[in-house]
């Protein structure tokens, strides 16, 4: 069996090699677009301070995976699903704190 690879030469003009590096660059755009997001979140209090970065790729995994949750979770109710699988990033993982009125 031959595995294709696409060439790490810049001259290499293959369909595959143009593909892998528009989606490289597609992807960096959008990247670049949410980490820009955050960062502006973070200057108005939106979002707490992160290390944009390590967020972006999260999130960018997270939905990458989303794509495929019918293969790794029984899925009867989609809307459900997504509530389930995005609630830890929008309430993470620690317990409520909640404070008492005396």
């Amino acid at each position: 069996m031959t595995v294709v690879k696409p060439s790490s030469k810049s001259g290499d003009s293959s369909p595959l090699n143009r593909t892998v590096q528009h989606d490289a660059k597609r992807t960096e755009k959008v990247n670049g677009r949410f980490s820009q997001f955050l960062n502006e979140e973070m200057q108005d209090g939106s979002v707490r301070p992160i290390n944009s970065f390590v967020a972006q790729q999260l999130i960018a995994g997270a939905i990458n995976a989303a794509m495929d949750i019918k293969q790794w979770r029984k899925v009867d109710n989609i809307d459900e699903a997504a509530i389930d699988y995005s609630d830890v990033f929008f309430n993470g993982l620690l317990p409520c704190v909640t404070t008492s009125k005396a």
